[in-house]
């Protein structure tokens, strides 16, 4: 016989599979916020950099 859809599991096993997911998103948007940062550093720099070339 089929096995029962996944909504069918506990509300425990649900709630724990959500923790989880959340931890997971947390660190995936922690790691984002660092990759634009840096970026956003390198483009600051860069502006600063293009700009004193004009001004000369």
């Amino acid at each position: 016989s089929p096995q029962p859809p996944s909504a069918a599991r506990t509300m425990p096993q649900r709630m724990a599979k959500l923790k989880e997911d959340v931890h997971k998103i947390r660190g995936a948007l922690a790691e984002q916020r660092k990759v634009i940062g840096d970026r956003a550093r390198d483009f600051s720099i860069f502006i600063v950099w293009a700009a004193s070339g004009i001004a000369q």
